[in-house]
């Protein structure tokens, strides 16, 4: 036995998302299986060797050490579980060594480059026009992909020019502010192509599949700018690409780290910093537009 009901009764009453209750539910199918090629199918007689063995099987996959490390917090997470309501004695689990990696950072465009490709898509067909609304959209107001996919039509009030991302990372509602070059885009695509794939009147996922008619999926939501930029012969554009690209542009144009934090939906600084990577020459611009001893003038006082 391995209790999936229960745990999964668990992670919904300390407020996990259906999201997060999905991965941890499939690290616990895939540990399952590990553990039945053990010939283990009792969680009561996992010991620290078997749980050993499955790191060095997640580390032979070749996984990232990003993904390695999160299977391996989600497997103590669930024998802690397992030994709060008592149905291990202790777990072997608690001297698990999780990998330590190093966070990766987002590629990131300067406004020209990432415009650039963006009018490379063919928005006079199907794909290129529902793309070119979701990076926009995306680029605008530097959102998640899940923000995007997530995205109804009543989050957006074109009056004031904002979007409100409800229930994001962490479970977090926030408001940000979107221009009106994607707002456009986004109308377009609503009229022109939306309102007549939609599958039903009450679905008010703003992108959908042309296929069902319903939201896109995670991955409906890839596809759907991979084709597009496959059309359009250019490499493919991640969202998360145009994130990073939109935060490190407002800093370049001497926004505060600490609206970028709040725009992204940051709840720590130093996580908005892994988005941003400034040019070296864009620093200094800033720099001396900014800092009183870099004004011209002030050295005169030393020479005199």
């Amino acid at each position: 036995m391995f209790y999936e009901a229960e745990y999964d009764e668990y992670l919904a009453s300390i407020s996990r998302s259906p999201g997060t209750r999905r991965h941890y539910q499939a690290m616990l199918k895939d540990l399952k299986a590990f553990l039945a090629g053990c010939g283990i199918d009792d969680v009561r007689t996992v010991g620290e060797h078997h749980l050993e063995a499955y790191t060095r099987e997640l580390i032979g996959r070749g996984y990232a050490g990003k993904t390695v490390a999160n299977y391996l917090i989600r497997v103590r997470v669930y024998f802690a579980f397992l030994e709060m309501r008592k149905i291990i004695f202790l777990s072997p689990a608690a001297k698990l060594t999780v990998p330590k990696y190093r966070p990766g950072h987002h590629v990131a465009f300067d406004h020209e480059t990432l415009v650039a490709r963006f009018e490379k898509l063919h928005v006079s067909t199907i794909i290129g026009l529902r793309a070119r609304a979701i990076l926009e959209l995306a680029y605008s107001a530097a959102l998640r992909p899940r923000e995007v996919r997530t995205l109804k039509l009543t989050d957006i009030d074109r009056a004031k020019g904002v979007l409100f991302i409800e229930q994001s990372k962490n479970q977090k509602d926030r408001i940000v502010p979107v221009g009106s070059t994607a707002l456009a885009w986004v109308q377009r695509y609503v009229s022109e192509i939306r309102a007549e794939r939609v599958a039903t009147p009450h679905d008010g996922s703003v992108f959908i599949s042309h296929g069902t008619g319903r939201g896109l999926s995670a991955r409906g939501l890839v596809w759907a700018i991979e084709a597009a930029c496959t059309q359009a012969g250019i490499q493919t554009i991640p969202i998360y690409t145009v994130r990073a690209s939109a935060a490190t542009n407002l800093l370049e144009s001497g926004m505060s780290i600490v609206h970028i934090s709040r725009i992204l939906g940051h709840s720590q600084i130093k996580t908005t910093q892994i988005y941003l990577r400034m040019r070296d020459r864009a620093l200094k611009d800033i720099v001396e537009r900014n800092h009183p001893r870099f004004k011209q003038g002030e050295s005169r006082e030393i020479s005199a």
